[in-house]
């Protein structure tokens, strides 16, 4: 069933296949077979798919590993220089709250995927992510992160620190 909320665009078919070739890649380790790329100005300039059971890495989705392949091969200053009307991920599947944490990171403005989450996942995800600020607990402030902050050569304190 389509969301007629959700705009559809159609992808070049060389885009899908390389997605296809890539999710395949993910299912020799059993990893759930999830492929992203990231373009610049319709090239590709990062790739991934799933590798958390490979590499035993929580990190390893295909969103992740494309942003991660795209900071490799640019460098992370020439990376940061992209002008980001000019980014889009595109991924197999909806990315989940940790890679649209690193596409807000990272600046990526456009993500598009080819199977969208079902409302109750996305509900699932919604009330985890509402779980997760009812539970966190600061721990007292004693001046420590501020203070590791201000080692960094970068660090400029406002009245706060973001990257």
């Amino acid at each position: 069933m389509t969301n007629p909320f959700l705009p559809s665009i159609v992808l070049p078919a060389e885009t899908i296949e390389h997605l296809i070739r890539l999710a395949k890649r993910s299912l020799e380790s059993n990893d759930v077979p999830v492929a992203a790329l990231l373009l610049y100005e319709g090239k590709v300039i990062g790739e991934g798919y799933n590798t958390v059971l490979r590499n035993s890495d929580a990190g390893g989705h295909a969103e992740i590993n494309a942003i991660s392949d795209a900071l490799r091969s640019l460098g992370v200053e020439r990376f940061a220089a992209l002008d980001r009307s000019h980014l889009t991920l595109v991924s197999t599947f909806e990315p989940c709250l940790m890679c649209i944490g690193a596409c807000i990171n990272h600046r990526i403005p456009t993500v598009h995927y080819l199977q969208p989450k079902t409302i109750a996942d996305l509900l699932k995800e919604r009330k985890a992510e509402a779980m997760h600020f009812i539970r966190r607990r600061k721990v007292l402030d004693q001046g420590i992160q501020l203070e590791l902050f201000r080692l960094h050569p970068d660090f400029k304190h406002q009245s706060g620190y973001s990257q």
